[in-house]
């Protein structure tokens, strides 16, 4: 089975995205009830944590690519706000 984007496009998709929106729930963090995340960094916390299970569901060998492209970004959020800051 071959999925319809390359796992590293689809690695960078995933990252962007969870960097768009947790800025986006970051500067609007105000309007929101934190009862379930906690706060800005919970919510982030949770959608990388879903962005790793989406990874473990792919089949292996694309998982393997995606993990790779994956942690690269991950790691370049390292001293980075929610914020993009």
């Amino acid at each position: 089975m071959r999925s319809a984007m390359a796992p590293p496009t689809l690695a960078r998709l995933v990252i962007d995205e969870i960097r768009r929106g947790s800025a986006h729930t970051a500067a609007g963090a105000g309007g929101y009830v934190w009862d379930f995340y906690g706060d800005p960094a919970g919510h982030e916390a949770m959608r990388w944590a879903a962005a790793e299970r989406f990874v473990q569901a792919q089949p292996r060998a694309s998982a393997e690519r995606i993990d790779r492209s994956f942690e690269r970004g991950r790691q370049s959020d390292v001293g980075r706000s929610s914020d993009g800051h």
